[in-house]
């Protein structure tokens, strides 16, 4: 089970996988589409895609891309989700696959909606996978 976007993503031909993968956040950015950027930002399959085409570095530094055209909850939440792939680094970069794991126990209690249905689509892929 994965999300629409991330299903989107896995449907694209491999090269075209990997530009979107690559570049998509910046092209956003540029273009100061800041939904869009939320949007993929809080997407578990995207993520996923995400971490496993390119790395946590890459990942990580997405967010830098979204940050400084948010404000207000949007910001915080996206700020929280860096965090937590920022402390989980050194597993991600180790086992990709632990990605739902970390989430999940790095977002204990979340208050922000977008972070509460991340973690549902973080669930579901655990128990995809299981």
């Amino acid at each position: 089970m994965t999300t629409q976007l991330g299903d989107w993503i896995k449907e694209q031909l491999p090269e075209t996988r990997m530009h979107i993968l690559r570049h998509q956040m910046r092209y956003f950015a540029d273009a100061r589409l800041e939904q869009r950027l939320f949007d993929w930002l809080t997407d578990f399959g995207f993520l996923e895609a995400k971490l496993e085409a390119v790395g946590i570095t890459v990942l990580i530094n997405d967010y830098d891309h979204a940050l400084p055209l948010l404000s207000g909850d949007k910001h915080h939440t996206l700020k929280t989700i860096q965090d937590a792939l920022r402390l989980s680094a050194h597993v991600l970069a180790e086992d990709r696959h632990q990605l739902a794991g970390q989430l999940l126990g790095r977002l204990l209690f979340p208050h922000e909606q977008k972070i509460r249905v991340l973690l549902q689509q973080a669930q579901q892929a655990q128990k995809a996978k299981a």
